[in-house]
């Protein structure tokens, strides 16, 4: 019996040592860069003053994705972020998503940027 529970003793610290072992081959990223998200609830969507979903809570969330190219320090970036809406009106849309990217630069320790943002209201009347 004492070698039945060697051997059973024995196979589970091999096994312990070989899912604890680090990898030693680094993978490589299918898409280089950086991907991130976010996501928050909010009490009330306010844009310059003004309520844009009637002081009626938000949902919000957004992807992001950078790349340092390599070339002279040149970087890009694209994301998206939407929220929620409501104007309280007929033929509205009820959500926001804001497409932006653009690309980044740093010369003697500033960063430069130049990029677009662009608004959309899917389902929105003319």
């Amino acid at each position: 019996m004492s070698v039945r529970i060697s051997k059973l003793v024995l196979a589970g610290l091999v096994g312990a040592v070989l899912l604890s072992s680090p990898v030693v081959a680094e993978e490589k990223p299918l898409i280089p860069g950086e991907f991130s998200a976010n996501v928050g609830l909010f009490s009330d969507y306010t844009f310059r003053g003004i309520s844009q979903t009637t002081e009626k809570p938000a949902i919000q969330g957004g992807f992001d994705y950078s790349l340092d190219t390599g070339v002279s320090g040149i970087g890009i970036f694209l994301g998206a972020w939407a929220s929620n809406v409501d104007f309280n009106d007929a033929g509205q849309a009820n959500i926001e998503i804001d497409w932006y990217g653009g690309v980044s630069k740093t010369f003697g320790g500033v960063d430069v940027s130049a990029g677009f943002l662009y608004y959309s209201y899917p389902g929105a009347a003319d």
